[in-house]
């Protein structure tokens, strides 16, 4: 089933899919390599760790916004002109 582009997404913890230590290094090593995975490599990477391609995109998705949130952004995708400007 394809997906759209990743679109970063803060997502709370307790709604994460629960998946354990090496896969989640496993995510944040993809996400250093290409910081927008394509659908084949969400689907290999997915194959790869033993989990559902959906959990691997929501998974990445919220690593994304982390990313988003660490250079300053906000976490969640919005064009330029939707992100507030300081007054001037």
């Amino acid at each position: 089933m394809p997906y759209p582009s990743l679109r970063a997404r803060l997502v709370d913890s307790r709604d994460l899919p629960q998946i354990r230590t090496d896969q989640e290094e496993a995510l944040l090593a993809l996400l250093r390599k290409n910081l927008n995975p394509g659908v084949s490599d969400i689907q290999i990477t997915a194959a790869e760790l033993g989990l559902p391609p959906l959990q691997v995109r929501i998974w990445l998705q919220h690593l994304l916004a982390y990313w988003r949130i660490s250079q300053g952004f906000p976490p969640n995708n919005r064009r330029i002109y939707e992100v507030p400007q300081p007054p001037y």
